[in-house]
């Protein structure tokens, strides 16, 4: 899964609805995904709504969903 640069989202949450959420992530999913030109699936970071990936099926954002989890599990890295 290629990560995307963080982009903004402009609001818009209306038009999608949550699958999976955390205190700093969230998974959403277009309520029409039929007439969504783009990605039904998307991750978002809590704080800012800036989309980090996103997703043509939910298979796809669910792995996506899981390897953002892992990372978040992951010890930070040390700067010298």
């Amino acid at each position: 899964m290629p990560f995307e640069k963080p982009t903004a989202t402009f609001g818009g949450r209306t038009w999608w609805s949550s699958i999976e959420q955390n205190e700093h992530f969230v998974l959403q999913g277009h309520r029409m995904p039929s007439i969504w030109p783009s990605s039904p699936y998307r991750i978002l970071i809590e704080a800012n709504s800036f989309q980090i990936a996103s997703a043509r099926d939910k298979d796809v954002a669910l792995a996506d969903w899981r390897e953002v989890m892992s990372l978040c599990q992951q010890e930070p890295l040390k700067v010298r």
